[in-house]
């Protein structure tokens, strides 16, 4: 008896994937952005799911660090000890 070849997952349609995520590949051009990517950088950050509650977008996290930055700055010009009469 000859073995069974492998099953191509590839080939079968995934019958609850939605429309959106149908993608047609065959204009596809790979590496179009690598060359980019290695030189840049990537500035992806994931958030914890416990933080992600509070930053709902990209404009709430930089809002959030902007002044955590200005803080930082204005608390770096306090003096550190009170002087004590």
């Amino acid at each position: 008896m000859k073995p069974k070849s492998p099953i191509n997952v590839l080939d079968q349609p995934i019958a609850d994937l939605r429309a959106e995520y149908d993608f047609d590949f065959s204009n596809a051009k790979r590496g179009q952005y690598a060359a980019r990517l290695k030189a840049e950088g990537s500035n992806l950050i994931m958030l914890e799911p416990d933080l992600a509650q509070y930053f709902p977008d990209s404009a709430s996290v930089n809002a959030a660090l902007r002044s955590t930055i200005e803080i930082a700055k204005i608390a770096a010009n306090f003096p550190t000890q009170l002087k004590v009469r």
